[in-house]
């Protein structure tokens, strides 16, 4: 049985971003295999760029959500939705 799947155009000026959050968590888990944990240093640099890569994360969800979710993807999902009461 399918799901309610939209089909929504894909919005290449997201690339980028997507691009760059990718890269930070890959930095993020780089660090954290790399980090020694009984050093204290080493430690505040992992906590340091996860915070960073977090707050990355925060202002994109936001971001999203404010530009995207509620102009693209909630539209498509009502007109969805009242196609299927046909």
């Amino acid at each position: 049985m399918l799901t309610n799947f939209i089909a929504i155009k894909r919005l290449k000026s997201l690339d980028p971003p997507h691009k760059g959050l990718r890269n930070a968590l890959s930095q993020f888990s780089l660090l954290a295999g790399k980090t020694q944990y009984d050093n204290i240093d080493s430690v505040q640099r992992l906590k340091d760029l996860g915070s960073e890569v977090f707050h990355l994360l925060r202002d994109h969800t936001q971001t999203e959500e404010k530009f995207i979710w509620f102009k693209y993807i909630v539209p498509a999902r009502r007109s969805s939705e009242n196609k299927q009461v046909l």
